[in-house]
């Protein structure tokens, strides 16, 4: 040693991170070659873990002997968020970039994506954390990015890493996360009625708890310093199912979309959101899967369709529009699978108009919305009319002579369909709708009627409603209102004097009895 002429630095890393009694064994083997000429030891450990391996479990103990062999100690203080975060930005940006991932709108709105980065930073305690997240990010991105949102992927692994424990009790509970159970394919006729009792008195007791404005998930966290950043992190995760749709963003708030994450493979009743987007970005595509002949499977389709328009980047507006109007136009009636699909038709095209109002120009937006008013099915565009009307954060409501134009298209339309034979239930809806759109006057609709019994077949169709009723024993449910009548006592008699008065005979005391104004019997 001497003759080296120069000294010699010994650096041992990581001393905390060997077994109790190789911590023993290493600082003994310093001990006894300690004082070799021109050599010097630098050792880099917690002080914490090393005193306990050397005073076996006495941390004092420990201490006292470790102040006789390191000379000098110089604590290294810990590393701010700050200094955490940057780091965490830095690998897991070298990250998504080396993977291929960009970041979807979705994922960056309200700085989703920022805020996890917040999260990665709080649930780790040095930079080997932030690695070891990374690395488990590495392995999890590849097989699930495109159907999980990937700030929840990166915020879910960091809250692995740090609490493992808490991880088994997300997937042991979902119920008190998620606010429902996984998708597990097994119908309500499978579960025993044990289970079924169960599970609702599990669901029960998170609604409880979150009108006491309480954490659902608070029996689960761990105790002491580490229940605070558990609980932010399950904030970040799992509040949106309460606010808002959780399927918008692909989030893990959803169960189907959480036990997908858990599983990395397809669930039944949980299609793939690559397999939904691909349907949203082709027109084609989209009239293929409306063709199927059964009801349940077309109407949850447009549920899926709906819930996954946000986070589709490749999306067809204006195309899918067309295709869903062309849809509306063959379930045009009433009858009750029609009606089904068709407030499903209306809620995905409210859906379309509501993407189109953040994503296209004014011009594009408008043509969308003319394309429904003149060409879905008359009572979907009533609908949709009344939905957006009533909306005063759309961009439609903003013009007034917009908005109005269509109106007067729609109202249009109505009494042309209405000359063409509309009966029953659906044209009753069409009236109530006009009415609607003229801030509840009657006037129009008054006239409309009035034409309409003027004649035997108007007559039949606009009774044809309330032969409706009395067949299926609805009157009980379905108060009779004739509002949509200017004068009941001259459409008693106009029954009373026609052909029929045999078939609606039962009707021509209560209108006779009708007073203005009165909120139905």
């Amino acid at each position: 040693m001497n003759e080296l002429g120069q000294p010699l630095i010994i650096i041992i890393d990581d001393l905390d991170r060997l077994p109790p009694e190789e911590i023993r064994s290493m600082i003994q083997t310093v001990k006894a070659v300690l004082d070799f000429p021109r050599t010097l030891y630098l050792l880099a450990y917690d002080r914490s873990i090393v005193a306990r391996a050397l005073g076996s479990n006495n941390e004092e103990d420990g201490l006292r002997y470790l102040e006789k062999i390191v000379q000098v100690a110089y604590p290294i203080p810990p590393l701010s968020q700050q200094q955490r975060r940057k780091f965490a930005e830095e690998k897991i940006k070298h990250l998504l970039s080396g993977l291929k991932i960009i970041l979807r709108p979705f994922e960056e709105e309200e700085s989703l994506y920022e805020r996890a980065i917040d999260q990665v930073a709080s649930l780790s305690r040095h930079m080997r954390d932030i690695v070891r997240i990374v690395n488990r990010l590495s392995l999890i991105l590849p097989i699930i990015y495109q159907e999980v949102n990937v700030a929840d992927a990166i915020v879910f692994e960091a809250l692995s890493q740090r609490s493992p424990e808490l991880r088994k009790e997300i997937c042991n509970n979902p119920l008190h996360f998620c606010g429902r159970p996984f998708p597990d394919g097994i119908s309500g006729d499978d579960i025993s009625t044990e289970e079924w009792t169960r599970k609702e008195d599990e669901l029960a007791l998170t609604k409880k708890a979150q009108r006491n404005g309480d954490s659902h998930w608070a029996e689960f966290l761990p105790k002491g310093k580490e229940r605070k950043v558990a609980d932010s992190a399950c904030q970040f995760l799992f509040s949106s199912s309460s606010d808002s749709p959780s399927i918008y963003g692909l989030r893990m708030a959803d169960p189907g979309r959480m036990a997908r994450y858990l599983r990395c493979t397809t669930i039944d009743g949980v299609p793939d959101a690559e397999k939904i987007h691909e349907i949203l970005s082709d027109p084609v595509k989209l009239e293929q899967a409306l063709s199927v002949s059964d009801n349940k499977e077309i109407s949850s389709l447009l549920g899926w369709l709906s819930a996954y328009i946000p986070s589709c980047s490749t999306l067809n507006i204006e195309g899918c529009i067309e295709k869903l109007i062309d849809k509306s136009q063959l379930v045009a009636g009433f009858e009750t699978s029609h009606r089904i699909i068709s407030k499903a038709i209306s809620e995905t095209m409210c859906e379309f108009l509501k993407h189109a109002a953040r994503t296209l120009d004014e011009r594009e937006r408008e043509r969308c919305f003319l394309n429904i008013v003149e060409g879905a099915s008359i009572h979907v565009s009533a609908y949709i009319i009344l939905i957006e009307e009533r909306n005063e954060n759309h961009p439609l409501s903003k013009d007034n002579a917009f908005l109005k134009d269509s109106i007067k298209k729609l109202i249009a339309r109505a009494r042309e369909a209405i000359k063409g034979g509309l009966d029953g239930e659906l044209l009753h809806y069409v009236l109530y709708r006009i009415s609607d759109f003229q801030n509840g006057s009657r006037d129009e609709v008054h006239t409309i009627t009035s034409e309409m019994c003027g004649t035997d077949d108007g007559l039949a169709r606009f009774l044809s409603y309330f032969n409706y009723l009395k067949t299926n024993n609805l009157l009980e449910t379905h108060s009779l209102d004739f509002d949509l009548i200017k004068n009941p006592k001259d459409l008693a008699k106009r029954i009373e004097n026609s052909d029929l008065n045999e078939q609606y005979s039962w009707l021509i005391k209560p209108l006779a009895e009708w007073k203005i104004g009165q909120k139905g019997i």
